[in-house]
């Protein structure tokens, strides 16, 4: 078996490749992905990817880099609505 990842997808897979139930686990994956809509990340969202990870380091409340991501597509998506 072999996954073709995009950024987003790599913890996932991460999480399988140590799994006790590997094979069942990726079959899992594979599924699940073929439901995800990936959308592109704007250059306005990117700035606040910046200031969103600005802050956090700033009070020293880090979160994971995916996470960053979701969170400033989020706020791009938000303020454009």
């Amino acid at each position: 078996m072999r996954l073709h990842l995009r950024h987003h997808e790599v913890g996932a897979a991460v999480r399988v490749e140590i799994s006790s139930r590997r094979q069942q686990d990726h079959i899992a994956l594979e599924e699940y992905l073929r439901h995800v809509e990936v959308l592109a990340l704007p250059d306005e969202a990117a700035l606040h990817y910046v200031q969103i990870r600005a802050a956090l380091k700033a009070r020293g409340t880090m979160i994971g880099a995916n996470d960053l991501f979701i969170a400033a597509h989020a706020v791009h998506s938000t303020l454009r609505s």
